[in-house]
């Protein structure tokens, strides 16, 4: 419910970290503040906003990106449910990762 009224909400009109009960940390390159629940952040540059009929489309350069160390290292590491990605797929619809395995390489015949 956190992560879809984050989306909902407009900043304008509400303190979403205060109505939502999360924390405000500083970034780190750019002014726009983490949410310290998050377990991971990534921070962009504004590239360049298309208007799109209601909406505006805004497109970003990845300039930083940073994960909890218990979760992410060069890959996600899922040690428990605490500490697994939330996945949005669009409207009311969420996903956790869950389960992971290796493909072993073939030899060749």
């Amino acid at each position: 419910e956190q992560v879809l009224q984050c989306g909902r909400l407009s900043g304008r009109d509400v303190d979403k970290f205060a109505k939502l009960g999360l924390t405000a940390i500083d970034g780190r390159r750019v002014t726009v503040p983490w949410v310290e629940q998050c377990l991971a952040h990534m921070e962009c540059g504004l590239v360049q906003i298309h208007e799109a009929g209601d909406h505006s489309l805004f497109l970003g350069e990845v300039i930083g990106a940073w994960a909890d160390e218990e979760a992410f290292n060069e890959r996600w590491l899922l040690p428990n449910e605490e500490l697994t990605p939330l996945q949005h797929l669009g409207g009311r619809t969420f996903a956790l990762l869950g389960g992971q395995f290796e493909v072993k390489e073939r030899e060749e015949a």
